[in-house]
């Protein structure tokens, strides 16, 4: 949209009422002139005139109707860069993998005296958590180009859960593992006192 003020020029407006009335050089598009008094008036656009008036302001609008008054919201769905979400799931899918490495190891160690006193228990939920968590990251790259509207509100429900669930479970453990550690040294000063 382009505004341009008016010079006091009284024969280009006559010209170009003239011209409106006999239909020379004028073009199948139209311009709207927005004078002094907020009015707006239809006029067919002219195209060797000048765009100096009196009194008028000259707005040039694109298209064959008045502009919209108020702001149209397009919904549009956001697109996720693919090289980017390629990489960032390979260093996802290796995240896992090394997590399922340390499960495996937690589980096949857990009678040794070193990790039995870890607490491998609270260590397979922190593992656990976190594996989910890492698995809702493959769920927020998907995006409206890889899943359908419907699709797209059940996957928005099933990643936040995932999310919820994987780091509830990972800092829950964690922090039962420090109460229960907290608990311990409690209990060993409450004994050398006694």
């Amino acid at each position: 949209m382009q505004l341009f003020k008016v010079t006091n020029r009284k024969s280009e407006m006559d010209r170009m009422a003239e011209r409106q009335r006999t239909g020379s050089e004028v073009e199948s598009t139209w311009d709207y002139m927005l004078n002094l008094h907020q009015q707006l008036h239809k006029v067919p656009k002219v195209c060797s005139m000048p765009m100096r008036y009196r009194a008028y302001i000259f707005v040039c609008y694109r298209g064959v109707e008045p502009p919209k008054d108020r702001t149209f919201v397009r919904l549009q769905r956001r697109h996720i860069n693919v090289p980017l979400y390629s990489i960032l799931s390979t260093i996802t899918i290796l995240g896992m993998l090394m997590a399922g490495a340390f499960l495996f190891f937690n589980i096949k160690n857990r009678n040794h005296r070193l990790i039995k006193m870890s607490s491998p228990y609270m260590n397979n939920l922190i593992i656990l958590g976190g594996m989910l968590s890492y698995a809702s990251i493959f769920l927020f790259g998907l995006d409206g180009g890889f899943v359908s509207d419907n699709e797209f509100e059940t996957l928005c429900t099933v990643r936040t859960w995932i999310l919820i669930v994987g780091y509830t479970t990972a800092f829950g453990a964690m922090f039962a593992k420090t109460w229960r550690v907290h608990a311990i040294f409690k209990n060993v000063k409450m004994k050398k006192k006694v």
